[in-house]
């Protein structure tokens, strides 16, 4: 389908009244189907703009609010079609030309302040700076209640004081087409860093127990419940994550250990690679998972992270990713389970994450949301630890012939060249 046709396409949402008719009405989309419209206005946007999300810095709302106000200024316009792409066309050209704006994402985190906290962490190249609780309320909290008036009821309905003398107080400096881009962008930047923070805090290390049930660690700590965004230092808007509430949380980060692991995961420095991207996305579904409530959500996080670090293909069933991941484990920490509960428990996984995606509900316990938070932890380590030497393909040879059987490892070493190149260096690095 052509631009043209597309452009016809969506003026049929739009409603006009005649001339002549008594009552006034502007266009605009038709009730009932903007859904529909700007399902189509985004294909349009994707298809038929010299635009780049990413690389222009726009938020797909703001453009598609851009498009939707041009359409609906040339509605009645004799040649409508050629003059909306006229008029795109010059839009584009002007955040092409004009460049970016600057602005400033501040927010709280509910993570308790220590001497050993770091001032700064870098994310995808992006500081995130610390900030004092005075700086927080005179430079940002109080301009913005000055500004919007609706703040203050909106403060008196969440269960969390945004100036809470428990919580830390965070800064990053964004660049973008419009502050809705970097709304997006912070947050995304926080999932990366909550994850790093949360997967060296509460990294699974064997602790002495009667109990046939690993001690593990969980995490309060979560993404702000609020950031407030200013646009050259004037306040620009309110993005409310959610009413839920943020208990402060004490990091480690007097853990000689616990800084080590942090230091060693990387910032994800953008463009990244396809591995890279993998792992940010499974340490994204660690921290669902090590935050979560619920058993069955928080077990399906981890399910995720494993199924994505595993490579698992289309076509593969789970039982091709618990097995590599079990293979992680036993590479990484053979020593540190009860083998005889272990395997009880991981031998439910698959029909758990099935009734879990299908259902919505399982029969899932705390062994198995604690056992597949351990297979995710030995993955992820087994990436940290070599992610620099192998590529994404070399460590799903490393992890296929892992989890083969012992005639299966010899059949895959005579027919693979570049894996056998895999396992003499790993064999090499653990001799």
């Amino acid at each position: 389908m052509g631009n043209s046709e597309i452009v016809e396409e969506l003026f049929d949402y739009v409603v006009t009244v005649p001339d002549g008719t008594a009552i006034d009405i502007d266009p605009h989309i038709e009730s009932g189907v903007s859904d529909e419209f700007y399902y189509k206005l985004n294909i349009y946007f994707d298809e038929c703009c010299a635009l780049d999300v990413r690389e222009d810095r726009i938020s797909a709302a703001h453009a598609s609010s851009e498009l939707r106000d041009i359409l609906l200024d040339v509605t009645s316009s004799d040649n409508r079609v050629e003059e909306f792409e006229r008029r795109v066309k010059d839009w584009v050209s002007e955040i092409k030309q004009s460049g970016w704006y600057s602005y400033e994402v501040a927010f709280p985190l509910n993570m308790v302040d220590s001497p050993k906290m770091p001032e700064n962490f870098s994310v995808t190249g992006t500081q995130i700076n610390n900030i004092t609780r005075d700086q927080w309320v005179e430079n940002y909290l109080n301009p913005a209640r000055q500004e919007n008036d609706s703040l203050s009821n909106y403060f008196s309905r969440i269960p969390n004081d945004p100036s809470d003398r428990d919580y830390t107080y965070w800064v990053l400096k964004c660049e973008a087409t419009d502050g809705g881009f970097a709304t997006h962008t912070a947050f995304d930047y926080l999932r990366t860093l909550l994850a790093r923070i949360t997967f060296a805090d509460c990294l699974w290390r064997h602790r002495p127990s009667s109990s046939k049930i690993p001690r593990v660690r969980w995490s309060r700590l979560r993404e702000p419940f609020m950031i407030l965004v200013f646009e050259d230092s004037s306040f620009h808007t309110l993005q409310i994550r959610d009413y839920d509430n943020r208990r402060p949380e004490s990091i480690r980060w007097h853990d000689e250990e616990m800084r080590e692991v942090f230091d060693s995961i990387p910032d994800f420095s953008e463009p990244l690679s396809e591995l890279e991207s993998d792992v940010n996305d499974a340490l994204r579904a660690y921290l669902a998972g090590i935050t979560e409530l619920d058993v069955n959500e928080s077990f399906f996080a981890f399910w995720r992270g494993i199924e994505i670090l595993s490579q698992k293909g289309r076509g593969d069933n789970a039982e091709v990713a618990k097995k590599r991941a079990d293979f992680a484990r036993e590479f990484v920490a053979p020593e540190m389970i009860r083998e005889d509960v272990y395997n009880d428990v991981i031998s439910d996984f698959e029909d758990i994450r099935n009734e879990i995606a299908h259902e919505g509900y399982s029969r899932t316990t705390e062994y198995h949301q604690i056992y597949a938070k351990i297979l995710l932890d030995s993955l992820l380590r087994l990436y940290f630890e070599y992610m620099d030497d192998l590529d994404k393909q070399e460590l799903e040879f490393l992890l296929d012939y892992g989890a083969a059987s012992d005639d299966g490892k010899g059949e895959l070493r005579t027919r693979n060249e570049k894996l056998r190149r895999v396992i003499d260096f790993i064999s090499e690095e653990t001799a």
